[in-house]
């Protein structure tokens, strides 16, 4: 894994518990979701005051790089953080709301996707020397979120001046554990050459996030991946980011970089702030 983690900066996981996982019950459930009519999803609609948990519009989300809108739909669900208190709830009444979709699959499948990215980032603290649960303790109060993607075959909703269904991206997380039920998924070598990652039911496909590259001090690269539109068939991926706690800023750990002297040290980084600041940045309002 760490040769993975080094090189390329994602994974394949295959040697899992794939009756918990029930991929297709998931992917099931979300495509009954997406097939509601636009005026049930957006009872929960995706909102500054929910940190944008709930349903995202066609459209609704705008390209990083170029403003364009991204040819997606999205329902989130995950952890809300409280500012006040300083404390994190796993709201799942963006499941309940829809009790006759989601009976219990895509709840089992964030659960597992956790526990997942638990054992993920204890080999990678064991492969820094960084002791044991150091992750863990700045992920006690988490953010981590399950996003179901929708890419339909023809997106007639809204216009777009690109030709990518979600444009090229890092993930602002720690780790991304993606699986999708056709290929569509790109990712961009450290070399700058663009892969199709290809399908393989029962497989997960694990992308490093931006924030584990900025706590190795870019010993390890978060990839860079688009998605391409869809043409023919409808297409749904899970996606689920694990973040740390709001309110953590990533440490400068002397030498975790061998490659890096001490003078190319970074400047802290606010997790919950870059977040935030980027989701705000990229969100228009659901018309």
């Amino acid at each position: 894994m760490h040769y993975s983690c080094r090189n390329y900066g994602y994974f394949f996981i295959e040697d899992f518990d794939t009756q918990a996982l029930n991929f297709e019950n998931v992917f099931f459930e979300a495509i009954r979701f997406f097939t509601l009519p636009k005026s049930k999803k957006l009872i929960n609609l995706a909102l500054p005051s929910n940190q944008y948990l709930g349903y995202r519009g066609i459209g609704t989300e705008k390209s990083v790089m170029t403003g364009c809108p991204e040819l997606c739909e999205q329902y989130k669900f995950g952890y809300f953080y409280d500012k006040e208190i300083k404390s994190s709830t796993l709201l799942l009444n963006y499941l309940f709301s829809y009790e006759s979709i989601f009976k219990m699959y895509t709840q089992l499948y964030f659960s597992v996707m956790e526990k997942i990215a638990e054992k993920v980032l204890t080999i990678i603290e064991n492969n820094f020397d960084l002791g044991r649960n150091y992750f863990q303790s700045y992920c006690n109060q988490p953010m981590h979120q399950l996003g179901l993607n929708y890419y339909p075959a023809e997106n007639l909703d809204k216009k777009t001046c690109q030709n990518y269904a979600m444009s090229a991206h890092k993930d602002l997380c720690l780790l991304a554990i993606i699986a999708q039920n056709k290929e569509g998924l790109m990712v961009q070598s450290l070399q700058g050459e663009w892969k199709i990652i290809p399908y393989m039911p029962n497989t997960l496909l694990v992308l490093l996030g931006d924030y584990l590259e900025r706590w190795t001090n870019n010993y390890y690269m978060a990839p860079v991946h688009r998605v391409l539109e869809s043409t023919e068939d409808a297409r749904i991926s899970l996606i689920y980011k694990h973040r740390p706690n709001y309110e953590t800023v990533i440490p400068l750990i002397p030498g975790i970089n061998p490659e890096k002297s001490a003078k190319d040290a970074r400047i802290e980084f606010h997790t919950g702030k870059a977040y935030e600041n980027k989701i705000n940045s990229i969100m228009s309002n659901e018309k």
